[in-house]
């Protein structure tokens, strides 16, 4: 950015790309700081994989609803472009409860549609 026009495309696409580190950044610094409290969850690989796999199953309405349970339970799971209307979920950042709530919900909403097969 130090050598590049304020409106040339080097200096936009470094623009971006610093503000996206910048928030990713914070979130990794906000969750590193946060305490274990006692009885929490730990989140296994295991827990992470299945809700990945259940999550690729799901309608995009169902997804909108896993979205919003982030938003409200574990907001620093969740990036959300500026440029566009896609939302990312990390995966590494929900914690312990709330990926138990969400694996629930989506096995949940997968078992009704073979319910009603």
């Amino acid at each position: 950015m130090t050598y590049n026009r304020p409106d040339s495309d080097i200096y936009v696409t470094a623009d971006k790309l610093k503000r996206l580190f910048e928030r990713r950044f914070a979130k990794v610094k906000k969750a590193g700081s946060k305490s274990r409290r006692d009885g929490e969850q730990q989140v296994t690989r295991a827990d992470q994989t299945r809700f990945a796999s259940l999550a690729s199953s799901l309608t995009s309405e169902e997804l909108g609803k896993v979205v919003d349970m982030l938003q409200k339970e574990c907001p620093e799971a969740i990036t959300e472009d500026d440029d566009a209307d896609d939302v990312e979920i990390e995966i590494g950042a929900i914690d312990g409860r709330t990926l138990l709530n969400l694996i629930a919900f989506a096995e949940e909403c997968v078992n009704a549609r073979k319910r009603r097969k």
